[in-house]
C-alpha cells in the first residue's frame, strides 16, 4: 500500500482508503434511500463528500453487506 499524506492514522490492513472532506456548503437533496430493503425514505438535504484521493491495495477486497429480507 502506498504511503498517505493524511494527518490521521490509517489501519495497516486497509484495503481501500478514501481521503476527503464533508462539504457543508454543498448541500443537495437526497433521493429515495433504502429501496433494496423495501422502505422508501426521503431526506430533505445532506452535505456532500468530496473525495480528494482514492488509494487501494493491489486486488483489493470490497466486502459489502446489503440488509435485505430473505
Amino acid at each position: 500500500m502506498q504511503s498517505f499524506d493524511a494527518p490521521i492514522d490509517v489501519p495497516a490492513g486497509a484495503e481501500i482508503y478514501l481521503e476527503g472532506y464533508i462539504d457543508t456548503a454543498d448541500v443537495r437533496r437526497d433521493g429515495p434511500l433504502g429501496e433494496i430493503s423495501g422502505y422508501y425514505m426521503v431526506n430533505k438535504e445532506s452535505p456532500t463528500m468530496v473525495v480528494n484521493r482514492l488509494s487501494y491495495r493491489a486486488s483489493p477486497v470490497y466486502h459489502a453487506l446489503l440488509p435485505t429480507s430473505p
